[in-house]
């Protein structure tokens, strides 16, 4: 964990996963948390930096060598719509990765003994505390909120309606105690800086 005040995560490739401390004033329990971090494990395991770098590599290659030899030659127009269609090739297959992610996420928080029905619920959360934005097919490597919310209730729906609930937990009290500590720790570190 991090002390930064914008709500986020990320899995870096060798599988360490970075969960700032704006997470705790968005979620509202274990679940919730367990949701990203599975989410972010599965970024890890399933190696999707590797395969982002891998994917149609040669041909987003060819665009980019495109539209810098299009702008040398004076051809800005060219050159915009090559750097275009290289985003729209990287930036869709990167949400592509994210639907994995969060549907991998989903396993590993039920298979761990959370509650899935949370993880739609960090979206809601995520959109009352941000906002939300639609998604850019050019420029946006994460679907929006509520599309991401609306993949993972289908997922659930889908594959785990079978599921008994009631076992299941959320783990709010715990969750809670951990935020105090968060806030502590921020709180602390704000007052170092302050004496320094």
């Amino acid at each position: 964990m991090v002390q930064e005040k914008r709500p986020n995560a990320f899995a870096l490739p060798n599988g360490v996963v970075v969960i700032n401390s704006g997470l705790f004033d968005v979620l509202e329990n274990e679940a919730q948390l367990a949701a990203v971090v599975g989410h972010e494990i599965s970024h890890a395991v399933q190696e999707h930096t590797w395969r982002e770098h891998q994917y149609h590599r040669k041909k987003r290659m060819a665009l980019e060598i495109g539209g810098i030899a299009a702008s040398a030659f004076g051809a800005g127009g060219i050159a915009s719509i090559l750097t275009l269609i290289e985003a729209a090739i990287r930036n869709g297959y990167a949400r592509s990765l994210e639907n994995q992610a969060d549907r991998i996420g989903l396993e590993y928080m039920v298979n761990a003994g959370y509650d899935p029905r949370e993880a739609p619920r960090v979206w809601k959360l995520m959109t009352k505390k941000l906002g939300d934005h639609p998604t850019n097919l050019f420029w946006s490597n994460h679907d929006n909120n509520t599309t991401r919310r609306s993949y993972l209730m289908l997922e659930i729906r889908n594959n785990y309606n079978g599921i008994d609930y009631h076992r299941l937990r959320k783990g709010e009290e715990e969750f809670q105690s951990v935020v105090g500590l968060v806030r502590e720790a921020g709180s602390k570190k704000k007052k170092l800086k302050v004496k320094s």
